[in-house]
């Protein structure tokens, strides 16, 4: 069952924030701060931007887009434990966050992929979904 995460929800949310972390190759921009997480998870859960469910989450922002005004989502994470993928569940995820965005005045929604965590897939799996990409994002250190 998807539904709204709360305070309680932390220890499993950043449990699920590990394994993508780990698995994500943003180690190299610093260590798995959990104190950091708790703190934007808290800001999340008291505006409704985090579901979970048992082996999946998935959080958003919803912000006036910067060159329009226009509300959009942003997705900020989205996360489906190896076990419980292929069943669906990351689809139904996307798709209770997108209905829950609409109901809190977004007209657009943003998800992201990281290229090193099948990026070429879930460019596809995007793109099936409607999603048109606009731009990548690049990291440096400085």
């Amino acid at each position: 069952m998807i539904r709204f995460a709360n305070t309680k929800d932390i220890p499993d949310l950043l449990a699920m924030g590990r394994k993508f972390f780990d698995c994500s190759g943003y180690s190299e921009t610093g260590d798995y701060n959990t104190e950091v997480t708790t703190d934007l998870l808290n800001i999340l859960i008291s505006n409704n931007w985090c579901l979970i469910t048992e082996g999946g989450m998935i959080g958003w922002i919803v912000t006036p887009m910067y060159m329009t005004g226009v509300l959009q989502a942003s997705e900020l994470f989205w996360w489906v434990d190896e076990d419980k993928r292929s069943t669906g569940l990351g689809l139904e995820l996307i798709q209770v966050a997108e209905d829950t965005a609409r109901l809190q005045g977004a007209k657009y929604m943003t998800m992201v992929y990281i290229d090193d965590l099948n990026g070429e897939r879930m460019g596809i799996l995007y793109n099936k979904l409607g999603y048109k990409q606009k731009e990548h994002t690049c990291v440096r250190e400085l």
